[in-house]
């Protein structure tokens, strides 16, 4: 997908949140034995599809007037890659039970939230005009607060 279009980025980025929503969602699960764990993540699946709802509504303003919102077009190999590993990830999570060991599965996380972060603040907002730019540089502020709230483990 080397020639998306802006509108096919916001998907991608809509179908990113939700996966992520998935993953928290079912580490929530897999964790239901740890109660602040399991909300802990619950917590962040939420979260997730908030992003996903506030993307796709931008994804709707866009559609009805592109040229306020400039061209995004740059996010896409970044953004289909995170997307790939990250429905590979939720794959694994939602296959056979397996133990997860909770810091390897924190600094997993981690990783996504930061390569998140990433990805709307250096490739999302750069290419946005000044009036959407903004939009993604909350969720990438958002998105390290995910990051730091995992790494601390303030939910154990």
């Amino acid at each position: 997908m080397n020639n998306m279009d802006s509108l096919e980025i916001l998907d991608l980025a809509v179908r990113l949140e939700v996966v992520a929503s998935r993953i928290y969602h079912s580490l929530s699960g897999h964790f239901q034995a740890q109660p602040a764990v399991s909300e802990g993540f619950a917590k962040l699946s939420a979260e997730e599809r908030q992003h996903a709802a506030r993307i796709q509504m931008l994804k709707s303003e866009y559609a009805r007037d592109p040229e306020h919102f400039g061209q995004l077009t740059n996010a896409g190999w970044a953004l289909e890659n995170l997307l790939v590993s990250s429905e590979q990830l939720l794959a694994q999570l939602e296959g056979p039970p397996m133990e997860l060991d909770l810091n390897s599965v924190i600094d997993v996380m981690v990783g996504f939230e930061e390569a998140t972060a990433d990805l709307h603040a250096e490739r999302l907002a750069q290419a946005a005009p000044p009036n959407t730019a903004g939009f993604f540089q909350l969720l990438a502020k958002q998105d390290r607060k995910h990051a730091a709230f995992l790494r601390d483990q303030q939910f154990t």
